[in-house]
């Protein structure tokens, strides 16, 4: 209602009606009149529509979440342009995680773990010549309004984003709208070099405000070649994850692991896991959100 509206209204006597704006979370072009028929009979006559609510988000999980999300820049367009694929690894990364976790908590020398990228090196379409782009089923949201307005979102609040980079990650926030981004409820960073910019900081802070969990799979490489301080590599990591503190609403997982690559394997230093088990602790307890 316009200002003009509103004060007629008033003086009438009549309780202004407040506005609804209808929120808009995926592009739309405009539609022709065919296609509008199309949508309004689908609304009308779907066999999905008429299913109770709560069986259509049984089917709307299965459809469009329980996944890993991988987020990358194409690297032949340039940096800001994004693209995703659906990790391929039947057990993601639950299965690294957990044995990353028990290897920390026993005693004797460290041991190494393959890198964050060479274990989805399948699922990297931009790079390998043996992976191919997997997408969610997302025409169905296409179909009619209703649809729309139910599952719109869920892609971004059902599956768990993963990213390799952090300048992949600024962009992605970037383009989002506002509800997209705050509907996101997992992230996992396998991130090799830590660096985060003013813009991805401030990104971070004021647009992730629904995130429930995050894990970091911290790679404790000398890949510097010239640094083989490693107390200095978790400092560099310790200042990067500072910015995302208070940020996981449920729980956050910092899981430091050692790699070693070619033939320094052998003489590259390790991190003991005494030191990886405290620094873990320690990082996670600044992620979680103060009072959970």
């Amino acid at each position: 209602m316009t200002k003009r509206k509103a004060q007629t209204a008033a003086s009438a006597g009549v309780e202004p009606q407040k506005r609804t704006r209808r929120l808009k979370v995926l592009s739309t072009s405009t539609r022709s009149e065919q296609q509008q028929a199309i949508y309004e009979a689908n609304a009308a006559n779907s066999p999905l529509l008429k299913l109770a609510p709560e069986i259509r988000n049984r089917i709307w999980h299965h459809m469009l979440g329980g996944r890993t999300i991988h987020v990358f820049s194409n690297s032949f367009l340039g940096y800001r342009h994004l693209s995703y694929t659906v990790c391929q690894l039947p057990h993601n990364d639950e299965e690294t995680a957990r044995k990353i976790v028990r290897h920390n908590e026993l005693s004797g020398d460290a041991e190494d773990f393959d890198p964050y990228d060479k274990r989805h090196v399948v699922c990297d379409a931009d790079w390998s010549p043996i992976a191919r782009y997997s997408r969610l089923a997302l025409n169905v949201l296409q179909s009619c309004r209703q649809v729309h307005e139910e599952g719109a979102l869920l892609p971004f609040k059902l599956n768990d984003f993963s990213f390799d980079s952090f300048d992949d990650l600024t962009p992605f926030l970037q383009c989002l709208f506002q509800a997209q981004v705050r509907a996101i409820e997992v992230i996992t960073l396998g991130c090799r070099f830590p660096n985060v910019n003013a813009t991805l900081a401030k990104l971070v802070k004021t647009r992730l405000k629904g995130l429930r969990y995050l894990t970091c799979f911290v790679e404790l490489d000398n890949h510097d070649d010239v640094e083989t301080d490693l107390p200095f590599i978790r400092r560099r990591f310790s200042d990067m994850l500072e910015h995302f503190n208070g940020l996981a609403r449920a729980s956050a997982t910092v899981l430091p692991y050692n790699v070693a690559h070619g033939p320094w394997r052998s003489v590259q230093p390790r991190c003991s896991r005494e030191v990886m088990r405290a620094w873990a602790k320690e990082m996670e307890g600044g992620l979680v959100a103060a009072g959970r």
